[in-house]
């Protein structure tokens, strides 16, 4: 059962104790909460702000798995502080070891570090993607989307044909013998019964690609430093792949850089900027308010501020709201209104206005 007042407590202690600069976050110079704000956490989190909220307040849902496992992530919570988590929410804790989707606090910091200007992933030992900042996701598409068999690259790979189209086809052969390679590498190391085992069996049975190289018993096969990508909007890439291992957890962290000055960098940076003005546009659209960080960094890619790449119908309307906005300046109307725009009118209360109705 789920321990409400136990949980909140947790969440709060934690949130507090974090620091902006131990999840790679501005400071800022109005800062009054003693460690991160809610809406930072839900970020980090993956999840809504009035979600988070509401399990600090000790009411709403009760969370599932999933997303106990996202605030541990979030909140950089050791082994020990995740299983105490995962009691509270009334849930059992995962199993430790190479098994699970467990990212070490050490990881994580790193990680965060990387967000704002780097395409980086971290995943386990069986290609699961368990971690992508925006860049990565701008460079090679969103893979923590998946679920089940498919959360693996080498199971899409021989069952998705899609997946192949990120290479370019004279490399397709290599990362099937790599993909084969690997799989049989980690079965051997888990041993039957293991997820590495159970995917497979999975392939076997479904494809005769993978049948054929199963045979071969080929092992040791690495990756390659330099990997070459087909993106979608910008062509070909050629990127730096360095990797970092964290061997308790059998996770690894993958850092893609392109050499500065070369037509990759140059293609990457202009991928990274389609990206960032779609994702600034699309949630503007909504009505979303960004902190200042991050309208700054949207500003800079042309998120919102280029008029040019806006709809007609988003230009219309956010031009209706700058007309309809009282005219700033030395007057009264800024006064109640301020320079930057917001409403600091004093409000009345509802017992004042129901007495003035009744005295009318």
């Amino acid at each position: 059962m789920i321990d409400r007042a136990g949980l909140a407590e947790l969440l709060r202690s934690r949130r507090d104790a974090l620091q902006p600069g131990d999840v790679g976050l501005p400071r800022g110079q109005r800062r009054r909460t003693a460690g991160l704000r809610r809406e930072e956490v839900a970020a980090l989190c993956h999840m809504s702000t009035d979600y988070y909220a509401r399990l600090e307040q000790e009411c709403g849902p009760e969370p599932s798995e999933q997303m106990i496992s996202s605030i541990a992530q979030g909140l950089h919570l050791s082994r020990d502080e995740r299983d105490h988590l995962f009691r509270l929410a009334g849930h059992q804790p995962p199993a430790r070891g190479s098994g699970s989707d467990y990212v070490s606090p050490g990881m994580m910091r790193i990680f965060d570090r990387l967000a704002d200007d780097t395409a980086a992933e971290i995943v386990t030992e069986l290609g699961e993607t368990l971690r992508q900042t925006p860049l990565g996701v701008a460079l090679i598409g969103d893979a923590s989307r998946y679920t089940g068999p498919s959360r693996s690259i080498g199971y899409r790979w021989f069952t998705d044909p899609a997946t192949r189209a990120l290479h370019p086809p004279e490399d397709h052969e290599f990362f099937s013998r790599m993909y084969v390679s690997g799989l049989r590498g980690v079965l051997t190391l888990r041993g039957p019964g293991s997820k590495a085992a159970h995917l497979a069996d999975l392939l076997t049975t479904q494809s005769e690609e993978f049948r054929t190289l199963w045979k071969e018993h080929e092992i040791g096969i690495a990756p390659h430093e330099v990997k070459r990508f087909s993106h979608p909007e910008v062509g070909a890439l050629e990127l730096n792949c360095q990797t970092l291992l964290d061997p308790a957890q059998s996770n690894w962290l993958l850092v893609y850089t392109a050499v500065p000055g070369s037509e990759s960098y140059e293609k990457a940076a202009t991928a990274v900027g389609h990206r960032r003005s779609d994702f600034g546009l699309m949630y503007r659209e909504r009505g979303v308010r960004f902190p200042p960080a991050i309208e700054k960094r949207l500003t800079q890619a042309g998120g919102h501020d280029n008029n040019d790449n806006r709809p007609d119908a988003v230009n219309d309307r956010i031009d209706h709201r700058r007309k309809s906005r009282p005219r700033l300046g030395n007057s009264s109307v800024t006064r109640s209104w301020g320079r930057d725009g917001v409403d600091r009118r004093p409000r009345r209360s509802a017992r004042r206005t129901r007495r003035g109705a009744t005295a009318r």
